[in-house]
C-alpha cells in the first residue's frame, strides 16, 4: 500500500516537473528520487525480512509503524496495524515457517 502512495507521488513530482509552472533545480530532484529510492528499498527490505520472520523486520516495522502514526488518517491505521501485528509471533505470521508437506509421505499423516 505504502508503495502505491509512493508510486503516485513519483507521477505528480514526474508531472510538474514536466508540464508544471514551478522548475525545481536538477540537484532537487535527484534528492527528492535519492530519498524515495531509499524509501521503497526499505519497504523491499522490511516485506522480505517479515517474510522470513527475522527480528531485524520486527523492530524496523515498529519504528515505521510509530513514523506512520502521524500520517492522519490513513497512516495512522497503518501504523496502529503494523505495531498490532509486531506484538504477534512471527511464526504464526511468516509464510516461511510454514512447512509444505506431502502428501504421500507416511510421516505427516
Amino acid at each position: 500500500m505504502m508503495a502505491a502512495f509512493v508510486a503516485i507521488f513519483l507521477v505528480f513530482n514526474a508531472y510538474e516537473l514536466l508540464f508544471g509552472q514551478t522548475h525545481r533545480p536538477t540537484e532537487q530532484w535527484v534528492q527528492i528520487l535519492l530519498v524515495l529510492a531509499a524509501i521503497c528499498a526499505g519497504h523491499i527490505y522490511l516485506a522480505i525480512g517479515s517474510s522470513h520472520a527475522t527480528d531485524s523486520s520486527r523492530v524496523l516495522s515498529l519504528v515505521a509503524g510509530i513514523f506512520y502514526l502521524f500520517l492522519f488518517p490513513v497512516g495512522t491505521v497503518v501504523g496502529g496495524f503494523l505495531i498490532y501485528n509486531c506484538h504477534k509471533p512471527w511464526e504464526a505470521n511468516a509464510r516461511a515457517s510454514q512447512v509444505a508437506t506431502d502428501p504421500t509421505d507416511s510421516k505427516t499423516l
